[in-house]
């Protein structure tokens, strides 16, 4: 089963950049709890806010993409945007710049970096491949290998150098690693790796990269102001939801390059990645500080405690151990079964291994007194049921999304996806609001989850069931 060439160098191109980004995410709100002394239910407001508009503002940088930049130049541009804002969180420690306008215009360059680098990504990627092709789900299952394994070394390193040196300079090594993969990303784009047979990447209309600083700097005051004052962002949420449904389905009803089922199946793959994701990025969140609150954190003999961002690179390290497993299982199945009644198949089962991991953690909360605290393991075990949720979804999501986005409108599709999960790290924000930091309320609203992950899990596999006997029928 061989892949082409360059899917090694966005592999280690989207590693720095996932290394980046999960590194300054791993100490994000521990830093704005302990060293800007910030209330928990700001700092998860914060922590919501950004992490939805890295995802949200990736609708736009596809949509600019497609019509002006091209997939290349948006992505390149957006890792130097990214290196801008993990510089600039980096600065309060070198040159006394206040932190609060530090981490504000640090995560707003984040944003719109991320936002042209993630959408064009996996266009270039996908377009590797043909739309049947049934190495698709493998090959993107080695993307998201990649971007587990920069997870790993980053939420392994960057809390271990905030916690012994400074936080600023976690987040500065966070600006190492996105330059690492930009280096790569050049170098494989001088030798030419990234040919396709398909023309996706817009010539004809590229306009000057220096628009793309342009916009940026426009709008970087305004979401400074946002991050400010991060209530108001369920409203910019709604507003930009709105644009893209009511421009996605002007361009279903008028462009017939995308068919009818291949709207069904967009819209239906935008739902379950919603809902996986809410409950997936309380990771970032309620998750951390139930870790940092009621875990014992201390192995072995050592007396210093674990970081408790650290905890999250057991799913990349889960990852890194069971990718290769499901890149031959995935293989597998596509060449034995229908490829569109699979699809939700394995969504659903996405869906009941998060809700177990919720399940573990729902029942070690219970176990938690004033005086004990409850072993590593419950976390270890919460984690593994994560990443088989994880590789059910993620790789699965993106390659279908891939193949069902006409080729013309697929920078503007990839951004709708990932719409999708700044929807899911709002939503996921509200749901760490609203637990009681007490374990009783930890164990509650983790209990509920579990409930509706099972009740997704039995409607996605009984309706692919019965899909799959009516098509054999007819």
């Amino acid at each position: 089963m061989k892949h082409p060439k360059a899917i090694y160098y966005l592999f280690l191109f989207e590693m720095w950049e996932r290394f980046s980004y999960f590194g300054m995410r791993a100490i994000l709100t521990l830093y704005m709890i302990q060293q800007l002394k910030l209330p928990y239910d700001t700092s998860f407001i914060i922590y919501g806010a950004f992490t939805t508009f890295v995802y949200m503002t990736a609708i736009f940088g596809g949509l600019l993409a497609d019509k002006f930049f091209g997939h290349k130049e948006s992505v390149k541009h957006g890792a130097i945007l990214i290196i801008t804002g993990h510089i600039l969180l980096s600065f309060p420690s070198i040159h006394g710049v206040s932190a609060d306008i530090g981490l504000y215009t640090g995560l707003s360059f984040l944003s719109i970096g991320t936002g042209f680098f993630k959408p064009n990504i996996p266009v270039i990627f996908g377009n590797l491949y043909d739309k049947n092709d049934i190495r698709r789900d493998s090959g993107f299952t080695v993307f998201i290998f990649g971007i587990n394994l920069g997870s790993l070394l980053a939420t392994v390193s960057v809390p271990i150098v905030a916690q012994e040196f400074g936080w600023h300079y976690g987040f500065g090594l966070a600006a190492i690693g996105m330059s690492f993969g930009l280096a790569i990303f050049i170098y494989g784009d001088k030798i030419d790796v990234y040919k396709s047979n398909k023309s996706i990447d817009i010539n004809k209309n590229n306009k000057s990269p220096s628009l793309i600083y342009l916009i940026s700097l426009t709008v970087i005051p305004a979401l400074v102001y946002i991050f400010i004052k991060p209530n108001n962002i369920g409203y910019i949420l709604g507003i930009v939801g709105c644009f893209y449904i009511t421009y996605f389905l002007y361009k279903v009803k008028s462009d017939h390059s995308m068919g009818i089922n291949d709207s069904k199946n967009i819209i239906l793959i935008s739902l379950i990645c919603i809902i996986f994701f809410a409950f997936f990025e309380q990771s970032g969140s309620s998750m951390v500080m139930f870790i940092e609150n009621f875990v014992d954190r201390k192995m072995f003999q050592f007396t210093i405690p674990i970081p408790s961002g650290s905890f999250k690179s057991l799913n990349p390290l889960f990852i890194f151990l069971l990718a290769p497993i499901f890149i031959k299982l995935w293989y597998f199945l596509n060449k034995k079964y229908e490829n569109s009644m699979l699809l939700y198949v394995k969504f659903s089962f996405g869906l009941l291994f998060i809700g177990l991991g919720f399940g573990v953690l729902s029942l070690a909360a219970n176990s938690i007194t004033p005086d004990y605290k409850i072993s590593i393991m419950w976390i270890v075990i919460c984690y593994f049921f994560y990443t088989l949720g994880d590789l059910c979804i993620s790789p699965i999501a993106l390659s279908a999304m891939t193949k069902h986005a006409p080729s013309k409108y697929s920078g503007l599709m990839i951004g709708g996806f990932y719409l999708n999960i700044a929807f899911a790290n709002y939503i996921s924000s509200l749901i760490a609001v609203n637990v009681n930091t007490d374990p009783i309320g930890y164990s509650l609203v983790y209990k509920y989850i579990l409930l509706i992950c099972i009740f997704i899990f039995l409607l996605l596999l009984t309706s692919s069931i019965l899909f799959k006997n009516k098509k054999v029928n007819s």
